[in-house]
């Protein structure tokens, strides 16, 4: 299967899944952890794009990003995606070198990626606050 397949194919599984959860890209893109206005990142047209078969899931962190905004454990996901040999998750979630069925490194990044997020959120509330009190500094 050539490349565009592959995207095309990866796009309709998460397109089919986001509908599933009666879920609009926007609310999905706000799952994935963007913020309206952003120009990068899982915007509502970063998912359009995904799901017309223009761009494919990259990494490993954004397999796991997408499994988790669509109540998929990330197993099933890759499998689905075709990105390698993914068995489900034992019954008792206890999937070898795994932590509640996630590979520690990518979870690893994803909580890096979260700190960024929250440091970054924190700084914007603080600005937010300082204009409501009228301190334009």
């Amino acid at each position: 299967m050539d490349a565009s397949a592959d995207s095309a194919t990866h796009g309709i599984l998460i397109r089919g899944r986001r509908e599933e959860l009666g879920l609009t890209r926007m609310q999905l893109s706000l799952r994935l952890g963007w913020t309206p206005g952003q120009r990068s990142g899982w915007s509502p047209r970063t998912l359009v794009r995904i799901e017309a078969g223009e761009r494919r899931l990259c990494d490993d962190g954004e397999v796991v990003l997408m499994a988790r905004a669509l109540e998929l454990p990330e197993a099933r996901l890759r499998a689905a995606l075709g990105l390698g040999d993914c068995p489900d998750p034992d019954p008792d979630g206890a999937e070898p070198g795994m932590v509640n069925g996630a590979d520690p490194k990518a979870l690893h990044a994803l909580m890096a990626r979260l700190v960024v997020l929250q440091e970054e959120s924190a700084r914007l509330l603080r600005e937010f606050a300082r204009r409501l009190d009228g301190d334009e500094r």
